[in-house]
């Protein structure tokens, strides 16, 4: 689904039904987790859904792995987890395995 603007100012009204609240995220992605051999995060803020299913996967020893785009940081969710959490760096789609 696109929706015509940002997720904090839906337009038409009418469009606020296919959005879920943040707090209904974190279980969908506990089972996103579950349900996959590896998560690979592409960007993530530190207060974000994705750590948390990058957390419950370290939980359950699944493969994490951040994208780091090439000549650019990582984003902070990303850092954290590469630095904190032993998360494996990607830099080229062929180093997928």
């Amino acid at each position: 689904m696109v929706l015509p603007c940002d997720l904090n100012r839906i337009a038409p009204g009418r469009n606020f039904r296919f959005v879920q609240p943040k707090q209904a995220s974190r279980p969908a992605r506990r089972v996103i987790a579950a349900l996959s051999r590896a998560i690979i995060v592409a960007e993530a803020q530190i207060k974000s859904s994705m750590l948390h299913a990058a957390r419950f996967a370290l939980a359950q020893n699944k493969a994490l792995a951040c994208f780091v785009p090439a000549g650019k940081p990582a984003s902070p969710g990303c850092e954290y987890l590469l630095q904190a959490r032993g998360a494996t760096p990607l830099r080229n789609p062929r180093e997928l395995k």
